[in-house]
């Protein structure tokens, strides 16, 4: 029987065989082949040594699976198994197991192990720092920016990195090799920029019908080439005999500058009448586009056969044309591949008005004949200021155009505009329609009610009075107006207009003479049809309107007067009697003519002033 033998390990007791038993009594032992070494420890060291063979049961499941060893024959030869056995503990004492041994590290191996992961992660450092940071770049044709990206050999370099000099040099517009310095960090490096063309060119080949005794030509058969650099066509094809009529099939090459090529077999037929035609839908000279030489040949064709092809209506026509006993067959395919055209304008709306698409187009058309149109943006109405509105014309194939224009929404700030407020001049009490011919407009809502006050108006007197016109908006602009309004005069107010001015002044003749020309200024007015009254409201006139106004106030004072003027009517003054003779007297403004006799008063008239008077016409003053 096995002695129990204490080990010392982490300070913790370990023994080689500890003795505990769960609720049956049982103890499981896990013996490994008997060729190895196999220490017998405790679980809880388990980590720290090779293949450990003895666990505890520290609960009854743990049973489940094992093998149970009833007597010492059982129990050695589960051990030389390897086999994990439940034995009972006093069998333990019939039984020799090997004893604890711990397993000794190799501190040497650890070291040295440890030496060269620091010389690997030395090296990736030192690869890291010390490698060349850029590499020579290589851009297709075409490519109109370079970057330190196109260079690094590395993205985590890219912080650091610049590109110093060189770009200067680069033409991108052709293929070449250039040279360019970069920097990473403080350190500078250089490399080159290659500019390669790999791009083969871009074509569109179609098949071709021509007449008896064409010229081959490459070109006739590419409808359109892309590349960057210039471009050769050129075919390869044998036995053609353009005096046939026959298909024959040429390989057209296009070829780049930098020998980059795309080719394609493509059909020459040899012949009169195309054999597949193309229209755009409201095509016109049909004939001409179905024959190969139109001068030779669009005769052949009857006008009966044109008559099935519908240039306005997309579709496919097969037509066959009978000429010379031979039978000639081709496509007419009609299509619409053209977009509407549409023109849009401008439209400017206020604060509490909408508008709609129609609004905005100016024009729209489509060969087709059949075209709708969209609005394709929202149109804000509350929001002042001017947005973009996009409509979109669409016709029965599809084919979409698109325009814009603005729409720009304003605050209305103007009020009505009044028309037919022009002056009015009326009899005394006479009955007057201020409303006729008038109106009121406004640019947002269109004709508005308006109102009309004339209380000031004294119909049955005579004078000049001002009718106000008021207009509203339904944004609350208001329009005022004032209307002039005359009420026509008559004798009857003139006479008393007159004794009113008399009334101002005193009897004698001078007195008078000087009123008259003070209160009324000089023009060139000569008073309309009234001197009188108008020299006396408006204030102004010429000289005779002054001499008929002094004319009449004399007379109102009493004095016997007359008027009288010059040969040529060029200038007007007064006779007055007084004193028992006649004597002149002058109330124009810068004549100071008052009480001269004949002799006198043709001192004072100038030569230009017509040269005197006629005698004849009026009294002596002597």
């Amino acid at each position: 029987m096995s002695k129990r033998k204490r080990v010392n390990y982490k300070n913790k007791n370990y023994y080689n065989n500890k003795y505990s038993k769960n609720r049956k009594g049982y103890r499981v032992v896990k013996q490994a082949p008997v060729t190895k070494e196999i220490p017998i420890v405790n679980e809880e060291i388990i980590e720290e040594v090779k293949q450990p063979i003895v666990e505890e049961i520290v609960n009854e499941t743990l049973l489940e699976g094992k093998t149970v060893a009833i007597d010492k024959e059982e129990l050695e030869n589960a051990m030389l198994e390897g086999k994990t056995v439940a034995i009972k503990p006093e069998l333990l004492d019939e039984v020799e197991l090997p004893k604890l041994k711990k397993e000794k590290k190799n501190y040497n191996k650890v070291i040295i192990g440890g030496i060269c992961a620091l010389l690997v992660i030395l090296g990736i450092i030192s690869f890291i720092v010390f490698r060349n940071k850029f590499k020579d770049g290589v851009i297709e044709f075409g490519t109109q920016e370079i970057s330190v990206d196109d260079f690094l050999v590395s993205s985590i370099y890219k912080k650091k990195s610049s590109i110093v000099s060189g770009l200067e040099n680069i033409d991108f517009s052709k293929v070449g090799e250039y040279d360019v310095t970069l920097k990473y960090g403080k350190k500078e490096q250089n490399v080159k920029l290659k500019i390669v063309d790999t791009t083969a060119p871009k074509v569109r080949f179609q098949n071709i019908t021509q007449y008896t005794g064409y010229e081959l030509k490459a070109e006739d058969f590419v409808l359109a080439v892309e590349d960057l650099s210039p471009t050769e066509v050129s075919y390869v094809a044998s036995d053609v005999d353009t005096t046939k009529y026959k298909d024959y099939t040429v390989k057209v090459v296009v070829k780049d500058a930098y020998g980059n090529e795309t080719s394609q077999d493509c059909t020459l037929s040899i012949g009169w009448l195309k054999k597949e035609v193309v229209l755009e839908v409201g095509s016109e000279n049909v004939r001409d586009n179905l024959v190969v030489n139109v001068l030779a040949d669009a005769k052949k064709i009857p006008k009966d056969v044109l008559a099935e092809i519908n240039t306005n209506e997309v579709g496919v026509y097969e037509i066959t044309v009978d000429y010379e006993g031979e039978k000639y067959n081709s496509t007419v395919k009609v299509e619409d591949t053209t977009p509407p055209e549409l023109e849009l304008k401008n439209v400017t709306v206020y604060n509490n008005k909408t508008t709609t698409k129609e609004a905005f187009i100016k024009s729209v058309s489509d060969n087709s004949g059949k075209v709708t149109t969209n609005l394709l943006t929202e149109m804000k109405f509350g929001e002042f200021g001017t947005q973009e509105i996009t409509i979109e014309a669409v016709d029965a194939s599809g084919n979409k155009t698109q325009k814009t224009a603005n729409l720009i929404i304003k605050k209305d700030t103007t009020g009505p505009k009044f028309s037919g407020l022009s002056d009015l001049t009326v009899n005394k009490n006479a009955s007057i329609d201020y409303k006729h011919g008038v109106s009121a407009n406004d640019a947002v809502d269109g004709k508005v009610d308006y109102t009309v006050d004339s209380s000031k108006v004294s119909i049955g007197n005579a004078g000049t009075y001002y009718v106000t016109y008021v207009a509203r908006d339904n944004s609350g602009n208001t329009t005022t107006l004032k209307r002039k309004v005359t009420v026509k005069h008559d004798q009857n107010d003139t006479n008393n207009l007159v004794n009113q001015f008399a009334n101002g002044v005193g009897g004698d003749i001078p007195s008078i003479t000087n009123y008259v020309r003070n209160s009324i200024r000089y023009s060139a007015s000569w008073g309309g049809d009234d001197p009188i009254w108008y020299g006396l409201t408006e204030k102004r006139g010429n000289c005779y309107v002054h001499a008929v106004v002094l004319d009449k106030v004399l007379k109102a004072k009493g004095y016997n007067t007359k008027l009288i003027w010059t040969y040529d009517k060029s200038h007007y003054w007064n006779l007055v009697y007084t004193g028992g003779a006649w004597r002149h007297v002058d109330s124009t403004p810068g004549n100071n003519y008052i009480l001269l006799t004949d002799e006198e008063m043709s001192q004072k008239l100038p030569v230009t002033k017509g040269g005197g008077w006629d005698p004849a016409g009026w009294p002596a003053t002597n």
